[in-house]
């Protein structure tokens, strides 16, 4: 029992100091909370200043009318980190495809009055291929129908530095010194043999592949290059979309410095 009573008078003492010692150094405990809060804060900020993912919505749009249809699709981009950047592409974006449908629309006014007469449509889509901090690579398809055998397609490829705001050429990627266009021609000549039934591509000589443009479509994806070309332009329609995929040990050493992590698999 004196035990039990001792050792209950031993644990009022201690907490009887512990609580005056805070009391006698408030400006210690003070202190303590006070950077334990700004710590806290600190954080806060930190995690805020982080730069948020690159997003990337898909808007529609249709409608309808007797001469005229159209279900279109346009991307509006969110998160750069340059604001002013950021509403040039999404008002670029758009004009363009709002463009592309209103001078059908204009054309299909004046089927109306034609003997033949078949509604026209347009339909716009795009397929996001990469989208970070880096560069945003799209790929846009406008398709117009205008009662022909097969519908009119064309397709357009986006690259986008998103620190500039600059739509990147092909060129724009490669050292002054470095022959790209000889490397990914080569390139793509040694695919197009693999072709055994001489079917895939278009052989004849003023129809078959040549060359690379210098306004040549293309798109990054995975953190690699892929050489896309339109409908017709080196294959029969039934072929599709040609793309070819250049190996990155083939172009890693020409590749400028800035836009290396962009592709060679660095994207993030």
């Amino acid at each position: 029992m004196r035990k039990l009573l001792l050792l209950n008078i031993i644990t009022i003492i201690v907490v009887t100091l512990t609580a005056c010692s805070v009391i006698e150094n408030p400006e210690s405990f003070t202190t303590a909370v006070t950077s334990s809060k700004k710590n806290a804060s600190y954080d806060a900020k930190a995690t805020a200043s982080l730069p948020q993912p690159v997003e990337i919505q898909i808007e529609s749009d249709f409608g309808e009318t007797e001469a005229f249809s159209y279900d279109i699709k346009y991307p509006v981009i969110s998160n750069l980190q340059n604001q002013n950047t950021q509403a040039t592409l999404n008002t670029k974006l758009k004009n363009q495809v709002y463009n592309y449908m209103n001078n059908l629309k204009s054309l299909s006014k004046s089927n109306l009055k034609a003997e033949s007469f078949v509604p026209y449509s347009v339909t716009t889509d795009f397929e996001i291929k990469t989208s970070n901090q880096n560069i945003l690579s799209m790929v846009a398809t406008y398709t117009q129908n205008t009662g022909k055998a097969n519908p009119v397609t064309a397709l357009a490829t986006y690259n986008i530095d998103t620190s500039s705001g600059k739509e990147l050429s092909l060129e724009d990627l490669f050292k002054s010194d470095f022959d790209y266009k000889n490397v990914i021609n080569k390139e793509i000549t040694n695919q197009i043999k693999k072709d055994i039934s001489g079917k895939v591509y278009f052989k004849e000589k003023n129809l078959r592949f040549v060359s690379i443009s210098q306004m040549q479509q293309f798109y990054i994806e995975d953190g690699n290059l892929y050489i896309q070309f339109g409908i017709y332009e080196i294959a029969p329609y039934a072929t599709g979309v040609p793309v070819f995929l250049i190996p990155n040990e083939l172009i890693d050493s020409g590749l400028k410095e800035q836009y290396k992590p962009m592709l060679l698999n660095q994207v993030d």
